[in-house]
C-alpha cells in the first residue's frame, strides 16, 4: 500500500474487474480509495506476487487517486472514520473467516455495503447481527458488468433507512444516471435489496430468452441465414423492442468463426450458464404463492442445457413425431416475421408482469413500502435491459401503481396485448407442431389462458380433495366453505357449511 498520509473515503474488497473498476469510478468522482486484493477462501487476502494480471492491475492503480493492500488490516487502516467498505464478487460470496476478519477491524458507526452474491438468509443474519454490534450493514443488488462499473451501474439497496442515507451520496456517485436521475433505490428492510436484484435477474433471463427463442424460429421455421437474421433483428430494434441487447444479439448472429467458416451461432453449443442468485427465485415465488411461468422457463432452460449427453442421446433416440418439418410447410414470410416479434414482445411483456406481481407480494409479505415504478426504473435505467419497451413500463407503472391488473392487461399494454395474442398463439402452436423448443413463448400464452379465463380446470379438483378428505371447497352460491357427504345412494351429494374448514389437511 501507498505511503500517503490522507486516510480514504472508501475500501473495496475486490475479486475481479468490477471491483477495480468501480475503485477507478469512486478516483473519477473525487474520492479516495483504497482496494484490497483478497481471495473469497482465504482469511487474510490474496498473495499477488505470482499473478501477474492482478499485479498489473494493481500497479495500474498508482497513477490515481486508489491505494491498494494485500490484507483486510492494512486497507481498514487506511480508511478514514466512519469506514465504509464495499464487498463485491459477482460469483459468489466471501469465506466466513475472511467476513469476520473484516468485521473484528470495524467499530460502532462504521458500515459494510455487502454487493456479493448472498442468499436472503445469510444476509438477514448478517444485518442483524451487526446492528447488534452497532455496525451498519447493506445488502446491495447490483446491476451491471466490468463496463458499466467505469460509467455507473444500478443499485437496489436493502437494509436500515437511517444506514442507507449515510451512505446514499457515495453510492450515488457512482450509480448509473438516466435523464438526470439517478438509478440508486433503496428498497426496502433486510434483504429486499437481494430480493430486487434477483427478480432483475430473473427478468433479464427472461428477456435473453424470448428474444434467442425467436432467433430459434427465425432460423429453423422461416430458414433464415444469419446475414437475414441480422437484418430482421436491426429492423426490430427500430421498433418497440429496440434496446441494447436486441443490438447484441444483431452484431452477433451474423459473425462468422475464423476456423470453420460457419455462423458462430451454428459452432456455439448450447450449455448457457446461470447465476445463483436467480436460481433461487423459483423457491422464493412458490413460497409466495406467486406464478412466474415465463421466468421458470428462461430459468429451467438453462438447467437444461446442462444436461448435454443426455439430451443428446435423447435426440438421437426418440422420435418428436413432428406433424411437418419445417423444410415443408411453406409460409409468408413477410407475416410470420411479425408474428414471432410481436409473440417476443408480448412474452417479454407477461414476464414483466410476472415480476410486478412477485414484488408486490413481497412488499405485502415483508412491509417494505417500495415504490414498484422506482424499483423498475433502477431495473431498466442504466443496465443491459434498457430498451424502449421497459421505459414504456416505467411509465405505465408511474400511472397504475397499486393497480390490481396485470400489466398485459391494462392500460398502455392492454390494447397492444390484444392485438398480438392470436401471433402469440400461431408461433406457440408452429412450435409444437415442429417439435421447436420455445418454452418461454408457450409458457406466455398459457399463463394469459389462465389469468384471463372464467373458469381453471381446478373446480373438480377441489371435489376430489373434498372426498378424500384433504379439505372443504367454495361454491359459487355461497360465502362459507362445505364439505359434501359423498356416499349418498341416489347419487344426489348434499353440501354442508364445514364448521371445521380452518382445521383441515392442506394437501
Amino acid at each position: 500500500m501507498g505511503n500517503g498520509m490522507i486516510k480514504s473515503d472508501v475500501g473495496i474488497v475486490a475479486v475481479d474487474k468490477i471491483g477495480y473498476n468501480l475503485a477507478r469510478q469512486f478516483s473519477k468522482k473525487g474520492y479516495k480509495v483504497t482496494v484490497c486484493c483478497a481471495d473469497i477462501n482465504t482469511p487474510d487476502g490474496y498473495d499477488a506476487s505470482y499473478d501477474k494480471q492482478i499485479k498489473s492491475i494493481m500497479s495500474s492503480f498508482s497513477k490515481s487517486n486508489v491505494e491498494t493492500a494485500f490484507d483486510i488490516e492494512s486497507m481498514i487502516v487506511s480508511l478514514a472514520s466512519p469506514k465504509k467498505i464495499f464487498l463485491l464478487n459477482r460469483t459468489g460470496i466471501y469465506s466466513e473467516d475472511i467476513y469476520m476478519k473484516i468485521v473484528s477491524c470495524l467499530q460502532p458507526g462504521d458500515t459494510i455495503i455487502d454487493c456479493c452474491d448472498s442468499s436472503f438468509e445469510l444476509t438477514e443474519k448478517r444485518g442483524n447481527e451487526l446492528r447488534n454490534l452497532g455496525i451498519a450493514y447493506l445488502g446491495v443488488g447490483i446491476a451491471g458488468d466490468e463496463y458499466s462499473a467505469l460509467e455507473g451501474m444500478s443499485f437496489f439497496v436493502g437494509g436500515q433507512k437511517a444506514d442507507y442515507e449515510n451512505v446514499k451520496s457515495l453510492l450515488n456517485a457512482v450509480s448509473s444516471n438516466f435523464h438526470g436521475i439517478s438509478c440508486c433505490q433503496y428498497i426496502g428492510e433486510g434483504f429486499a435489496g437481494r430480493f430486487a436484484q434477483m427478480i432483475f435477474g430473473g427478468l433479464e433471463y427472461s428477456i435473453l430468452e424470448a428474444i434467442s427463442e425467436a432467433v430459434m424460429f427465425l432460423k429453423y421455421v422461416l430458414n433464415f441465414d444469419g446475414e437475414e437474421i441480422h437484418d430482421t433483428l436491426c429492423e426490430w430494434n427500430e421498433s418497440e423492442l429496440g434496446g441494447y441487447i436486441l443490438g447484441v444479439f444483431s452484431d452477433i448472429v451474423s459473425c462468422t468463426d475464423k476456423d470453420t467458416g460457419s455462423y458462430i451461432t451454428d459452432v456455439v453449443s448450447d450449455k448457457a450458464g446461470y447465476s445463483r442468485n436467480v436460481s433461487r427465485l423459483s423457491s422464493c415465488a412458490s413460497e409466495l404463492s406467486v406464478p412466474i411461468s415465463v421466468i421458470n422457463a428462461a430459468v429451467y432452460t438453462r438447467y437444461l442445457s446442462k444436461m448435454v449427453e443426455k439430451r443428446e442421446l435423447a435426440s438421437a433416440t426418440f422420435d418428436l413425431k413432428r406433424f411437418k418439418t419445417a423444410s415443408t410447410k411453406e409460409y409468408d414470410e413477410d407475416r410470420l416475421c411479425e408474428c414471432i416479434r410481436r409473440s417476443c414482445y408480448l412474452t417479454i411483456i407477461t414476464a414483466v408482469s410476472q415480476s410486478i406481481e412477485l414484488l408486490r407480494k413481497a412488499e405485502e409479505k415483508y412491509g417494505w413500502q417500495m415504490n414498484v415504478a422506482e424499483v423498475f426504473f433502477s431495473f431498466y435505467a442504466g443496465t443491459v435491459i434498457q430498451c424502449n419497451l421497459m421505459g414504456r413500463v416505467y411509465d405505465n407503472l408511474t400511472l397504475l401503481d397499486n393497480n390490481e391488473l396485470p400489466l398485459f392487461a391494462d392500460g398502455d399494454f392492454k390494447t397492444d396485448s390484444e392485438a398480438y395474442l392470436l401471433n402469440l398463439r400461431e408461433c406457440a402452436v408452429i412450435s409444437i407442431e415442429q417439435g421447436i423448443p420455445l418454452p418461454a413463448i408457450v409458457n406466455a400464452i398459457s399463463y394469459i389462458d389462465c389469468y384471463c379465463s372464467g373458469k381453471l380446470p381446478t373446480g373438480i379438483l377441489q371435489l376430489v380433495r373434498n372426498y378424500l378428505g384433504y379439505d372443504s371447497y367454495k361454491r359459487n352460491d355461497r360465502k362459507e366453505a362445505v364439505t359434501t357427504d359423498w356416499n349418498a345412494p341416489d347419487g344426489k351429494v348434499t353440501s354442508v357449511a364445514d364448521d371445521n374448514s380452518d382445521k383441515k389437511i392442506y394437501l
